[in-house]
């Protein structure tokens, strides 16, 4: 392989004089396309950069007492895989989106909830998801109703919510130039085809935490990370009736331009739905525009989780983390006196992953070591897996391990002096 003056070459005439210790040659233009050659005259370049098995001798000659031999060899042009070369792709977020929208805080959860939430659903081979966002669970359409039978906790424990925040932000980053358009004018037909590509080797980053090879086992290894995602459905209620979608969808993978697909029906859903309930709205329930003639939209996610959180391997102290963020975020500033506060056992009851594990564990010791683990985990995560400090000067975040006798009398405060205003606001 060649490469000339960042032009790909892809055949030349050389004359090698022998014998080998010669260090370089002379190639010579024959017959190619300015698109291919772009230097003026011969050049050169290390014949160690040639492959002896694409090469042909076209004619010999003695020059004196050396024999001169004229080759022809080809070299294939190659089509690197770059970023350049791929066009427009999703964009790595720099911050984890978690929704702060009040209906909407616990649509990435198992938690039951009314207006958006995550099932898991037995029998999970049965279920097929079509192009368009429609469900087919043993060859029939879902139906809400029908499927409630079908529906099962087993197996919450084993998923990555932290993963999948980082998808969502992926998707979230992918439609928030649409924003105003899908506040105001948003429709389902539309919202639901959304798809997602995304450059390969940023997407292993994204999956692992950092920079891994191509190679076949980290690209599987990858996939079968977002795969575990195509067996949940999502449910959101819609004018009173509740509609099952797809939780994600894994489209293809093409080796030839390095990138993926995938598309999540009911993300697509939740965003639109989270954007069309955070429009601001005067007396009379008409939308207030702002002096661009756009929609004037309140504040919907919180963006002072770092990306490392998706990666974090105590799952149960990343749910916390993100709960914990969540509280002190739609919080604010209520004073000295009134800092950001919950009870222990309602932050558990709002980390499914967390409660569920509980749920399984037989014995009180066995389930206080859960909760240490989980507990001491999310201390460790806050400082260094969000910019809370950066965002509440004086923030004092709690060091004490709640046990299953305190759960329910323990309260866990988050005092600080308020929202630094001074600082940028973070973003996606």
């Amino acid at each position: 392989m060649l490469k000339l003056n960042s032009w790909l070459v892809p055949m030349y005439e050389s004359t090698f004089i022998q014998p080998k210790d010669v260090p370089k040659v002379n190639i010579k233009k024959k017959g190619l396309s300015e698109h291919f050659y772009s230097a003026k005259g011969p050049v050169c370049i290390n014949w160690s950069s040639v492959s002896t098995n694409t090469m042909r001798p076209v004619s010999s000659s003695v020059e004196g007492d050396k024999l001169v031999t004229t080759y022809a060899f080809f070299v294939r042009p190659k089509k690197y895989r770059t970023r350049t070369t791929v066009g427009e792709t999703a964009k790595m977020p720099k911050a984890l989106a978690l929704i702060t929208q009040a209906d909407y805080l616990y649509a990435l959860s198992f938690k039951g909830n009314e207006q958006a939430h995550l099932q898991l659903i037995a029998e999970p081979d049965k279920l097929i998801a079509a192009p368009n966002g429609v469900l087919y669970y043993d060859s029939r359409p879902i139906n809400h109703a029908r499927m409630a039978q079908y529906y099962t906790n087993d197996g919450i424990c084993d998923v990555d919510i932290p993963l999948l925040m980082a998808l969502y932000s992926v998707i979230w980053k992918s439609l928030e130039k649409k924003a105003h358009e899908l506040a105001i004018k948003g429709r389902k037909e539309d919202i639901l085809s959304h798809c997602v590509k995304m450059y390969l080797p940023d997407f292993l980053t994204l999956i692992s935490g950092k920079r891994p090879s191509l190679s076949e086992a980290n690209i599987e290894r990858a996939l079968e990370k977002i795969d575990q995602f195509s067996k949940i459905v999502g449910i959101i209620e819609e004018n009173g009736y509740k509609y099952t979608y797809p939780l994600m969808s894994w489209l293809g993978h093409s080796e030839k331009e390095n990138i993926i697909y995938f598309s999540s029906p009911y993300i697509n859903m939740v965003i639109m739905q989270v954007l069309q309930a955070s429009v601001k709205r005067d007396k009379n329930g008409n939308p207030m525009i702002n002096k661009a003639k756009q929609p004037i939209l309140l504040p919907t996610h919180s963006y002072l989780i770092k990306p490392e959180l998706s990666t974090a391997r105590n799952k149960r102290a990343a749910e916390l983390v993100c709960a914990i963020v969540a509280l002190i975020e739609r919080a604010g500033h209520l004073g000295p006196t009134k800092p950001p506060h919950i009870c222990a056992e309602t932050l558990v009851e709002r980390c499914p992953r967390l409660a569920q594990t509980l749920k399984n564990t037989a014995t009180t010791s066995d389930k206080n070591k859960v909760l240490r683990r989980a507990f001491e985990g999310a201390w460790k995560l806050l400082p260094t897996c969000t910019n809370l400090k950066d965002y509440y000067p004086g923030i004092k975040l709690p060091s004490v391990i709640p046990t299953m006798a305190t759960l329910d009398t323990l309260v866990l405060e988050f005092p600080h002096k308020g929202k630094n205003k001074t600082v940028e606001p973070a973003k996606c």
